[in-house]
């Protein structure tokens, strides 16, 4: 009897009999009950019968779909499935990422920095889009800035699991990292307040929530606004003094809830939030979603010229929770949140645009705002 073709064989095999034990291991300590089981969508129904479907062969289609969704502990398998994705990849079924002590993180936008989010991005749709903003003939006149952030799922990436955060692309070759160092050699101003909150964290300033909450915290959006306080009174050439802090109540807890403020310790006094001189209802560059402007008319005396500001719910939270120490540094402020609306375009001297990192819809955004700017040029 021949001993060595029997032993390549066993350990040909070995290998897959550990993964299948360690499967069957696993799935063992995973324990679940079937009872109040839902999906976020409808099951699949018994389909109607008639000629037409059975002439096409849909009707054996809409079966197999009915089979599949209506099949014996069916609902046992899904938590099953849940559970074991939660405790070999932290992974959950809610589109979610655990991360370090319990640190969550929305799985599809930490997809958006692996090989395949960044291939895919639309770097020259955004790029073009900013060209053609720039170089608008209603454009002339205004000094423009690009401002730029990275994302809770990268920033805090050493609290993702080591599966996602060892896939994850080099900075220096994320599509707005690349985008900003080339349009800052086109007349635009730029800033990348990433760096800043990195410090901001050394620092012990809890910059993002541990909870579900992916704005950046109160404090985050101080600094932040700070920043841009100081880089517009450069672009104007003007000096001014913005506050050093602000006053604030601390909580001792934090709640997985809405609203905003519920998710950080250090909130904002509620004195301090803008009071708007109006809002203007819209609709978002989709045609369809829900669109906010926000107006402020300030003294024609402040020190900083008109700013219209266009981007996503960042720009709409900063100036929301802390209108009232800055804008009164303006003589205008109009914020355009999910809006191309034309409001406070003529008077703007300050055009700010702004987007949190691989936003794919950015380049979408800027050229609806481009072509409301052809209608208007074309309006008799």
């Amino acid at each position: 009897m021949k001993v060595w073709p029997i032993c390549l064989k066993g350990l040909f095999v070995a290998p897959f009999a550990v993964a299948l034990c360690l499967a069957v291991l696993t799935v063992s300590h995973v324990q679940v009950t079937c009872s109040g089981v839902e999906e976020r969508r409808a099951l699949h129904p018994w389909p109607q019968m008639s000629i037409a479907s059975s002439w096409t062969g849909s009707v054996f289609r809409d079966i197999d779909s009915y089979m599949s969704d209506h099949l014996s502990f069916r609902s046992c398998l899904i938590k099953a499935r849940s559970r074991v994705m939660w405790m070999m990849f932290r992974k959950s079924a809610d589109n979610h990422v655990i991360g370090d002590k319990g640190q969550i993180f929305y799985r599809f936008i930490a997809e958006q920095y692996l090989a395949d989010g960044i291939r895919l991005f639309p770097f020259r749709e955004v790029r073009g889009a900013l060209d053609r903003l720039r170089k608008h003939p209603l454009s002339h006149g205004k000094q423009f800035l690009f401002m730029n952030f990275r994302n809770k799922e990268f920033l805090l990436r050493d609290k993702l699991p080591l599966v996602w955060r060892s896939h994850f692309i080099p900075e220096p070759e994320l599509p707005f990292v690349r985008l900003l160092g080339e349009i800052r050699k086109e007349q635009w101003h730029t800033i990348d307040l990433s760096p800043m909150m990195e410090k901001l964290r050394l620092k012990g300033v809890l910059v993002y929530s541990p909870l579900q909450e992916h704005h950046p915290s109160p404090e985050t959006y101080f600094f932040m606004l700070r920043r841009l306080l100081v880089t517009f009174a450069t672009m104007s050439g003007k000096t001014i003094s913005p506050p050093d802090d602000f006053p604030k109540e601390k909580r001792d807890s934090l709640v997985d809830d809405e609203p905003y403020l519920n998710h950080f310790y250090v909130r904002p006094l509620e004195q301090l939030r803008a009071s708007w001189t109006r809002t203007i209802d819209g609709i978002g560059p989709d045609g369809h979603t829900k669109g906010i402007t926000f107006v402020y008319e300030g003294s024609p005396n402040a020190p900083l010229p008109n700013l219209i500001v266009y981007g996503d719910s960042n720009s709409m939270l900063m100036f929301e929770y802390f209108g009232k120490f800055f804008l009164p540094f303006f003589k205008s402020v109009v914020v355009h949140w999910n809006t191309t609306d034309l409001e406070g375009w003529e008077r703007a001297d300050l055009v700010m645009i702004n987007f949190t990192d691989q936003f794919w819809g950015a380049g979408m955004v800027i050229n609806s705002l481009v072509r409301s700017l052809d209608e208007r040029r074309l309006r008799p």
